[in-house]
């Protein structure tokens, strides 16, 4: 593996207020005080946040040597395109860029299992704008192949954000529900939609929380199985230690 690297993210630096990076690379060469970026992780203002897979228990223990906390345990789910065909009503469409103002609110207010709004240290207005703001980069262009919309009364309720891999796997890249309309199949029929609008021939992808049972039981009722799960750990610089 490659040496250990901070691979900086500016569009994450701009709503946490400090410099981001992801920590990449053989993370178990790194010691408390013999690498270079131990030092660099001192910084009194700095986010990194770091993924491991569970089985590797060496590189944990190491991550953590530096100060990281463990946030989350992230799951990933795949399944067959076929797996996960079924109905979907005139309700659901792709987004129009008139919609934005509405996905953004949506996202805004829905998520609580992610590892931002799971990280005591990051402010609850700056994990709301974080997945505002990743869901209007669809419309900006910025990121996104495909969003797909649950209208109701002429408003959107809910929306499935889609990527395309390199493989030509379809990515569920971020998907919400309305609180006063969830159990109601929406997520479900987007998905529907997804396989069957959204071209590829590769498999379905999506990645949750451990912490969110309601949709580890909602992919694995649609045909999803788990595929990998990794540790997601967070440091914000000399505070964290």
């Amino acid at each position: 593996m490659p040496e250990p690297r901070l691979v900086e993210d500016g569009w994450l630096a701009s709503h946490l207020g400090k410099p981001c990076f992801h920590l990449s690379g053989d993370v178990a060469r790194i010691s408390a005080g013999g690498h270079e970026l131990a030092a660099r992780l001192s910084a009194p203002k700095i986010f990194v946040d770091a993924k491991v897979d569970v089985s590797d228990t060496a590189t944990v223990r190491s991550v953590q040597s530096l100060g990281f906390q463990l946030i989350d345990t992230a799951v990933r789910f795949t399944a067959p395109r076929g797996a996960c065909a079924g109905p979907f009503s005139a309700d659901v469409g792709f987004a129009t860029a008139d919609m934005a103002a509405a996905v953004g609110g949506i996202a805004e207010r829905s998520f609580v299992h992610d590892r931002f709004h799971r990280d005591p240290a990051i402010p609850l207005a700056a994990a709301n704008a974080v997945k505002r703001s990743w869901a209007l980069n669809y419309f900006a262009g910025k990121r996104g192949d495909w969003m797909v919309v649950v209208c109701r009364d002429g408003r959107p309720v809910g929306f499935l954000q889609l990527l395309r891999s390199q493989t030509d796997d379809l990515v569920i890249d971020l998907i919400a529900v309305d609180r006063d309309y969830r159990r109601g199949g929406i997520a479900r029929a987007m998905i529907a939609f997804a396989v069957a609008n959204c071209r590829g021939d590769g498999r379905l992808v999506v990645g949750t929380q451990v912490a969110n049972v309601a949709s580890v039981r909602l992919y694995e009722n649609i045909g999803f199985r788990l595929d990998a799960a990794h540790y997601v750990l967070h440091h914000h610089g000399s505070s964290s230690c």
